[in-house]
């Protein structure tokens, strides 16, 4: 009985048949992990890529009008425009700062827009809502500053 044990284990254990199976499944956790990680890693640079195009947009608004105190609302529209515009979730009004430095109406030289708090959830780890907050800060010369 003896031998013909052995002879068995020999048969089952001298086999290679699953081994590319167990290297895959070792293997795959790593992969999948890598690949989200690039994949969020890609996300939250293009969500940061359009923060930064939506300040620069409203701060390039501002900088050109007549009278830019009177129009904050006007620059933050402008900012919101451009998030509906390329369909990434559109912040909150109090998220977005415009600031002027100097004294209006003549005084002004700085336009500053700034948007805090844009929130980014990845997809690889489920964090808390909130988790990641992503920020963007434009400052444009007034271009009738004396």
């Amino acid at each position: 009985m003896r031998p013909q044990l052995q002879r068995i284990w020999r048969a089952w254990c001298g086999r290679e048949d699953g081994g590319a199976i167990v290297e895959f499944v070792v293997v795959l956790p790593v992969l999948l992990f890598l690949m989200f990680g690039i994949v969020d890693f890609s996300r939250a640079f293009a969500q940061r890529n359009n923060l930064v195009s939506a300040v620069r947009e409203g701060g390039r608004f501002g900088a050109t009008l007549e009278l830019p105190c009177s129009a904050e609302t006007a620059i933050e529209d402008r900012v919101l425009s451009y998030f509906t515009s390329v369909g990434d979730p559109v912040p909150s009004r109090s998220d977005i700062a415009v600031t002027f430095t100097g004294t209006c109406p003549d005084g002004v030289s700085n336009i500053t827009v700034a948007i805090t708090n844009y929130p980014f959830s990845p997809l690889l780890l489920p964090l808390p809502a909130n988790a990641i907050n992503l920020k963007a800060r434009a400052v444009y010369r007034w271009e009738r500053a004396p």
